[in-house]
């Protein structure tokens, strides 16, 4: 059988018998475009610097946060280390600011001065309701650093990190943020047994004022009853104070 056209008749090729359709034809087209693309993302992916941001900032939580003994301490970020850090840095701003409220809110925070002296026995006989306004102060710091740590969880909730980081940062932040949040919580009803106790003791001595001498910050008494019964309410406050002392030393 011959291959061959008969005479007159036009030989069409094998490619003419199938045409390439239009939307081919523009790919085809643009290719080379689509690959010049593809060549910068690829170009991009190889320069990027999140895997050394990355390792650098969990390495910076690890040794300055976690692995911290000193809770009272909170690091400062330098510019090179934000740098360094790149978009991560954002998140650890979550966490100075919380610090940095405690300071300035409530006294507990980088250079912050935490202690909270309550006044003295003969200062709280000759006015009891010294107690009474001491005891809002401090019941404002727990209050003022609620509100700090609900702001610290709304603005976490937002971050979006890797699992590897996020590992790392959740130690951070619960240690620096969620755990100072525990501890006041945990310090208010420790708090009222010490204000409650103490009550107790200015009422005894207010009550009993003609047995009683007040000397300095000590109280004396020469009726053995009395002695007893003070003793017993002393014994008690020092008690309730001691464990009170630790759960500060805890902030």
């Amino acid at each position: 059988m011959s291959l061959l056209p008969k005479q007159g008749q036009l030989f069409h090729s094998p490619i003419h018998s199938f045409p390439i359709k239009g939307h081919v034809k523009t790919m085809l087209r643009k290719s080379p475009l689509w690959l010049s693309i593809g060549l910068c993302l690829l170009l991009a992916a190889c320069f990027s610097k999140e895997p050394e941001q990355r390792k650098a900032y969990m390495e910076f939580l690890q040794a300055r946060l976690v692995d911290n003994k000193d809770e009272t301490t909170f690091p400062v970020m330098t510019p090179r280390q934000e740098e360094a850090f790149g978009p991560y840095a954002d998140s650890f701003k979550v966490m100075q600011a919380f610090f940095d409220g405690m300071n300035q809110r409530t006294g507990v925070g980088r250079n912050g001065n935490k202690a909270m002296r309550m006044p003295g026995a003969p200062e709280l006989i000759a006015d009891p309701t010294l107690l009474d306004k001491f005891s809002a102060s401090f019941l404002q710091r727990g209050r003022e650093t609620k509100i700090l740590v609900d702001t610290a969880d709304t603005a976490r909730a937002r971050l979006q990190l890797p699992d590897d980081l996020k590992a790392v940062y959740d130690k951070a932040y619960d240690r620096t943020v969620s755990k100072r949040g525990r501890d006041w919580a945990n310090l208010e009803p420790q708090w009222t047994g010490v204000t409650d106790q103490m009550k107790k003791l200015v009422t005894f001595v207010r009550q009993n004022q003609s047995k009683i001498q007040v000397q300095g910050n000590g109280l004396l008494t020469d009726d053995p009853a009395i002695l007893a019964q003070m003793q017993g309410i002393l014994k008690d406050l020092y008690a309730r104070q001691d464990g009170l002392n630790k759960a500060f030393d805890a902030l």
